[in-house]
């Protein structure tokens, strides 16, 4: 509480980008007036899933009048703590795992990102594969079919933050005898033929 409170507390949270990032989603009411500052350029770069979570933000800001963006930046930041955990009792006791995820959880310098409203990419985007991650080992582990949830996870960590895109290489090696002997290569093939062209496209825009 001590470390997380001023971010929830604060009527406004400084950010270096926000005349590039959120001064546009403001003026955001409809997807056409998203696609109207998308091709404006005035939007500093595109990335949906993050510009959503803001989007979201503002308009509960507005219900409120109070901003959202750390509180909701802190609840995403709780969720990835606790699939982290899940993650780690594969690997050690659950002590072990708890007392790992505290210290993440509560170290003071989570609170320079959490207090940055357009960090929300690398937020997101941790979330969300942090959630692939636990898939995968899931479906190694346990022989499972959650091809279908890496699938969906790292393609929304990808348009949180196109730069996951390298981490889906990984995942694509790692899973590859696996998913090649189930004959669920094609999910991933799909996967990666999707983040080259969205890095290309969201690069070129």
């Amino acid at each position: 509480l001590t470390i997380y409170y001023p971010i929830i507390i604060k009527d406004h949270l400084f950010d270096i980008d926000y005349d590039l990032v959120i001064g546009p989603l403001r003026n955001v009411n409809t997807i056409s007036d998203y696609f109207k500052v998308f091709t404006s350029k005035d939007l500093f770069d595109v990335q949906p899933i993050r510009d959503l979570s803001l989007l979201i933000d503002i308009q509960l800001e507005k219900i409120f009048n109070h901003q959202f963006f750390g509180i909701s930046s802190l609840i995403l930041w709780l969720g990835t703590i606790l699939t982290l955990e899940k993650i780690l009792n594969f690997y050690t006791l659950k002590i072990n795992s708890r007392l790992i995820c505290l210290i993440a959880f509560s170290h003071p310098l989570m609170t320079w990102v959490l207090g940055w409203p357009t960090a929300r990419k690398h937020i997101l985007s941790c979330f969300f594969i942090t959630l692939a991650t636990l898939y995968t080992i899931k479906m190694l582990r346990k022989n499972g079919k959650e091809s279908f949830y890496i699938f969906l996870f790292c393609l929304l960590s990808l348009l949180s933050q196109p730069i996951t895109g390298l981490g889906i290489v990984i995942f694509f090696l790692y899973t590859y005898e696996h998913l090649k002997q189930r004959k669920e290569l094609l999910e991933l093939l799909g996967l990666l033929s999707v983040t080259f062209l969205l890095i290309i496209g969201l690069n070129y825009f």
